[in-house]
């Protein structure tokens, strides 16, 4: 009988000593909890920009380079893959402007400021002409990417909507270029800009991607 206890004592043990390391091990890589304010897209205004990616299962992207982020103690960090440190940024967010600035703890003096460009939304993706000129349409990616303008003539940006509001960051453009409160209407494009209620255009479907 005393045997069996001491066994039973000793796995019981074991098994407690088994979690702490456990634990302790995974200390490097608990980065915290994903924050709703932070997921998205985000582009610097610097040139050329830097694209700062934030999926909500708490991995991320930045410059093509993945990692993992969370936010504890009101510290955004983040660790990229293969790396045993973890960087850790004090953060704000403006979610009426669609703003994002973040400060680096471990570097003084080191900030960057960030525009939300939006997600993609589905029902954009293809070709939409403008009703005042065939010529001249509107190409939606489904990576958020796109052209627009005149063939021979187009200038790139990426998209992102918002609220029902498109956003456009043209390519080598240092913030929102543009920006439309937008309506589909099955194979119709509504766009008034936010800024301009006067400016009023209509795009037509003309190729599903």
């Amino acid at each position: 009988m005393k045997k069996i206890l001491k066994s039973t004592t000793l796995l019981v043990l074991g098994s407690l000593l088994f979690v702490i390391f456990l634990t302790s091990c995974r200390g490097s890589d608990d980065v915290g909890e994903v924050y709703d304010d932070l997921i998205g897209r985000w582009r610097s205004p610097s040139l050329p920009p830097i694209i700062f990616n934030l999926y909500e299962d708490g991995t991320g992207a930045r410059g093509g380079e993945p990692f993992t982020w969370g936010v504890s103690d009101g510290y955004l960090n983040i660790m990229e893959s293969g790396q045993t440190r973890s960087e850790q940024w004090s953060f704000s967010v403006d979610t009426t402007n669609y703003q994002l600035t973040i400060n680096n703890q471990q570097q003084a003096d080191h900030n960057i400021d960030f525009y939300k460009v939006g997600d993609v939304y589905p029902a954009l993706t293809g070709i939409w002409a403008w009703n005042g000129d065939p010529l001249w349409n509107y190409s939606f990616n489904e990576y958020g990417g796109g052209r627009r303008g005149i063939e021979g003539n187009m200038e790139t940006f990426e998209w992102g909507v918002i609220d029902g509001q498109l956003r456009f960051f043209v390519t080598m453009t240092s913030g929102v270029t543009d920006s439309w409160h937008m309506t589909i209407n099955d194979v119709e494009l509504r766009l008034e800009n936010v800024l301009d209620a006067n400016q009023v255009f209509y795009y037509t479907r003309t190729f599903v991607d």
